[in-house]
């Protein structure tokens, strides 16, 4: 059983930004049959000039079915030389229009486990209303786009259907993951387990970012804003100061410091002072922070801060204090 992620579902529903977040996600190439297919169709005689003829002769329903007269063989030449990847297989491209080509269709996608049909929703007239207004279309009669929700291919050769109204993007990519990439599917031979033992600043920064896109879509709150305080002398030198992050309600305190020569003047105070008061300009009705055994618990604490937990035995031998004060 191959494992590798094939999107299938009308023109509309976003399975070229699906794929690319997926294969991103995943570390993976993302194949997109549109820019392959007709190459496949012209090794078994198809040629572009004759189908365009039709088209413009008989309609666009007849170029659309001499089209799929291929169908079946494309698909083929597709899976057979792409492995590892994530496959966009376009706008109808596994309409099995007859017989013997609905047939060939489910033996090829019955050696795949994902293969994931992507609609806004299960109601059949809602979707097409939402792909006319996505796709900005005002249809005057019959459209294959209507064929192409109605036929019953799609929801034959599916495994999984995710429905993608009201959702971003992330969102339905999370969900599709969620469904491929549980401890029950069958080992993969499409994904890679690498430990990577000194990994270089973008592969943190590639995690980092996928998280922030999974929490960020679900937070109502869209950004961390940063902010500073800092004291200088005449010399423009920086002699004290603070960062952090408002964030909804809360004030993340990351750094807060003094030049060792000024300690004792209550630079830290007039600091901590002037950041709680911008964050409480911002709406900020919490502050957090950590702070490390050998650091400013007993500082922190004089300023009216609580110890919320310890964490022992950081990194080793030591302790690492989380705490928390609310701003009046």
């Amino acid at each position: 059983m191959r494992n590798e992620i094939i999107l299938i579902g009308p023109v509309g529903v976003g399975k070229t930004t699906t794929s690319k977040l997926l294969a991103e996600s995943l570390g993976l190439q993302r194949v997109a049959m549109d820019d392959l297919i007709f190459s496949y169709f012209s090794e078994m005689g198809f040629e572009e000039n004759h189908w365009k003829q039709i088209g413009e002769r008989l309609g666009r329903p007849a170029a659309y079915r001499y089209l799929k007269v291929f169908g079946s063989y494309g698909v083929k030449r597709l899976l057979d030389e792409h492995r590892n990847c994530v496959f966009d297989f376009g706008g109808g491209g596994v309409m099995g229009e007859f017989p013997d080509e609905m047939a060939a269709m489910k033996t090829l996608l019955s050696e795949f486990s994902n293969v994931v049909l992507l609609l806004p929703c299960s109601d059949k007239n809602e979707t097409l209303q939402f792909l006319y207004q996505r796709l900005k279309i005002q249809p005057s009669g019959w459209t294959i786009l209507e064929h192409l929700v109605n036929h019953p291919t799609h929801e034959l050769l599916a495994k999984f259907t995710v429905y993608v109204k009201d959702k971003t993007p992330e969102q339905v990519r999370d969900e599709i993951l969620a469904l491929v990439l549980t401890p029950n599917q069958p080992a993969t031979n499409a994904l890679k387990l690498e430990v990577v033992e000194e990994p270089d600043a973008g592969l943190i920064d590639f995690f980092d970012k996928r998280i922030e896109e999974f929490n960020f879509a679900r937070w109502d709150i869209k950004v961390k804003r940063p902010i500073a305080v800092k004291i200088s002398d005449t010399g423009g030198n920086i002699v004290a100061g603070a960062s952090a992050k408002s964030f909804g309600f809360w004030l993340l305190l990351e750094n807060l410091w003094v030049r060792e020569d000024q300690r004792g003047r209550d630079l830290g105070s007039r600091v901590l002072s002037a950041l709680t008061d911008a964050a409480s300009a911002r709406g900020c009705k919490y502050v957090l922070l950590e702070t490390l055994d050998f650091q400013a618990r007993p500082f922190y604490e004089k300023h009216g801060f609580s110890l919320m937990w310890t964490q022992e035995n950081y990194p080793r031998v030591g302790r690492k204090f989380w705490m928390f004060k609310e701003l009046s």
